[in-house]
């Protein structure tokens, strides 16, 4: 069974890329903190379905912003 529900998961990648002074430094670029998104992403689709169709939307995103906003859109399907 799993450890985290998927609107759990939701809200920790939102707080992931919300975070990133926190976890990588003010100077941390979008594309490093995106990257690393991707790759928890695409590890969580081996055992979330949700995650593997989330994974084909962000996948080709390049703006850390545009990743955000479908996140929210993510969370708030779920409600």
């Amino acid at each position: 069974t799993a450890l985290y529900n998927w609107s759990e998961l939701l809200q920790m990648q939102i707080r992931f890329l919300e975070g990133r002074t926190l976890l990588y430094g003010p100077d941390t670029s979008e594309n490093r903190l995106l990257g690393r998104y991707k790759q928890w992403l695409a590890m969580m689709s081996r055992h979330y379905p949700e995650a593997k169709e989330l994974w084909g939307k962000i996948k080709v995103i390049r703006v850390l912003g545009e990743a955000q906003g479908v996140l929210a859109a993510e969370l708030l399907l779920q409600y």
